[in-house]
């Protein structure tokens, strides 16, 4: 049983224009003999086309057709899922950040509240600009999480 079908053979019939036979490499014997495969690829450590099953590896469109199909219903199975999650993560940091900013803003928050009113326009000024922070962080964390929802979901 040989690589390609009989009528797919260049040698099927009975005029053929050059001769078949060739003086076969030790090479070659050896790879009929001891394996089965091609025994140069073994010895060079490169793989190489069998000349002798050149059908095998040629592609058809048919095999093209059907790896479109298969990625374009694998892809976006994978890639929305990881959109979720990364969704998911930076709405994660972003709370993170929300809480960090947050404490700090309820520290300067105390000390305007100790502040003398000569000190207290830096004070106010630090507790503006945290409390900003801290909303800025929050909304990006919640919208994050609302939008890998709806990632989700669709």
């Amino acid at each position: 049983m040989g690589c390609a079908r009989h009528d797919r053979r260049s040698t099927a019939g009975r005029n053929h224009p050059f001769p078949i036979v060739v003086d076969a490499s030790p090479i070659h014997q050896a790879a009929t003999t001891l394996s089965i495969g091609n025994y140069s690829a073994v010895l060079y450590g490169k793989p190489t086309q069998s000349r002798f099953c050149y059908d095998k590896s040629v592609g058809s469109p048919i095999t093209a057709r059907h790896a479109g199909a298969f990625f374009r219903h694998i892809i976006p199975a994978i890639v929305k899922p990881l959109h979720s999650l990364w969704n998911e993560i930076i709405g994660f940091l972003f709370l993170t950040f929300a809480v960090i900013f947050g404490f700090k803003t309820a520290r300067y928050a105390m000390d305007f509240a100790k502040a003398p009113p000569a000190e207290g326009g830096s004070e106010f000024l630090r507790l503006t600009i945290a409390g900003f922070c801290t909303l800025v962080m929050g909304w990006y964390g919640i919208s994050s999480f609302l939008r890998a929802r709806r990632i989700s979901r669709s």
